[in-house]
C-alpha cells in the first residue's frame, strides 16, 4: 500500500510543479498586460487652446476640437507607439500641429469646428503623416453631411457605449458640450459649444475630461465631469445649428470643475455629440 502511494506521488508532484509554474508565468504575463497599458489620464496631452504663445486666430478661444483632437494624439504617439503622428511634442511642435489641424477642418476662429468637417479634417491631417482612421463612431443630435451619416450609432449618446469607448486603450473620444441659457418663453437656447477629450470613465455617470480651455496644470486636476439624464420637458431653440425646437429628454446634462460653464453665463451644459475614433497605420 504504501509503495502505492508513493509511485502516485511521485507521479503528481512533478505535474503538480508544472501547473504550479504555468500558474505563476499567466499571473506574471496579466501583470505585465496590465502593466503595459498607459493610463489616458497620464499620457493625454493638456495643450491648451488659449496660449499666449501660440498666435492662433482670435486669441484661440474657438480653437477647442483641433486643440482636442491634437491632445489625443499626444496620447497616441507618446503612449502607444505611433510617434509619427506628429511633427514633435514639444511646444511648437504642437503648435504647428493644431494650426495645421484646424486648416484641415476649416475651424472659425470666430464660430468653431462643424462636425463633419472635423472627420474630414482628421482624415486629411492623418494621410498626412502616414496614418488613417481605422474606425469612426458619432453619436448625437448635431447635424453631419450625407456620406459621413454612416458612422452615426445613435442619435443620444448611450452611456455604456461612452464607456466601453473610453476605456479602450486604443480609442480616442471627444465630448462636444452645448452651452444652454435661459430663453425668454421659459425655454432654453443653445448658445455655442465646447469640446473636451475623455481621459476615464468612472461609475455612476462620473467622467474625466481634460479641457483645453483651462491651463494646463488645471487640465490635470480639474478634471472631473458627472453625467445626469435630462428631463424630457426639457426643450431647447438650436436653430443656429439647424434645429428649431430640440428636444433634450435622453440627453445628458453635463457638471463638474472639469467644465465650468458660469463664465459662459449658461443655465447648463448638455453632452450634445460625442466622436470616438481608433487610427493605424
Amino acid at each position: 500500500m504504501h509503495k502505492t502511494i508513493d509511485a502516485y506521488l511521485k507521479k503528481a508532484l512533478p505535474a503538480a510543479a508544472v501547473l504550479a509554474t504555468l500558474l505563476a508565468l499567466c499571473l506574471v504575463l496579466c501583470r505585465a498586460g496590465i502593466a503595459e497599458t498607459p493610463d489616458k489620464g497620464d499620457h493625454t496631452g493638456t495643450f491648451c487652446q488659449k496660449d499666449p504663445e501660440a498666435g492662433f486666430e482670435n486669441d484661440g478661444n474657438n480653437y477647442c476640437a483641433p486643440t482636442s483632437i491634437v491632445n489625443g494624439l499626444f496620447y497616441l504617439a507618446t503612449a502607444r507607439g505611433m510617434k509619427d503622428l506628429l511633427p514633435g511634442t514639444d511646444h511648437d511642435s504642437l503648435v504647428a500641429a493644431i494650426k495645421e489641424m484646424a486648416e484641415e477642418m476649416d475651424t472659425d476662429p470666430d464660430i468653431g469646428t462643424n462636425p463633419s468637417k472635423i472627420i474630414i479634417g482628421l482624415g486629411s491631417y492623418l494621410g498626412t503623416r502616414g496614418y488613417s482612421l481605422s474606425k469612426m463612431e458619432v453619436a448625437g443630435w448635431r447635424r453631419l453631411d450625407s456620406e459621413h451619416k454612416k458612422y452615426l450609432v445613435s442619435e443620444k449618446p448611450e452611456m455604456n457605449w461612452i464607456q466601453n469607448s473610453i476605456n479602450n486603450p486604443d480609442t480616442i473620444v471627444i465630448f462636444n458640450n452645448g452651452w444652454y441659457r435661459d430663453g425668454d418663453d421659459g425655454g432654453y437656447i443653445r448658445k455655442g459649444g465646447h469640446f473636451t477629450i475623455a481621459v476615464g470613465a468612472g461609475s455612476d455617470g462620473e467622467f474625466h475630461v481634460h479641457n483645453p480651455a483651462l491651463e494646463p496644470s488645471e487640465q490635470k486636476t480639474e478634471t472631473t465631469v458627472n453625467l445626469s439624464p435630462l428631463g424630457s420637458d426639457v426643450v431647447a431653440d438650436a436653430r443656429s445649428n439647424g434645429v428649431e425646437e430640440l428636444h433634450l429628454g435622453g440627453y445628458y446634462r453635463m457638471e463638474g470643475p472639469g467644465l465650468p460653464h458660469t463664465k459662459e453665463k449658461a443655465a447648463f451644459a448638455a453632452l450634445d455629440f460625442v466622436l470616438a475614433f481608433k487610427v493605424n497605420k
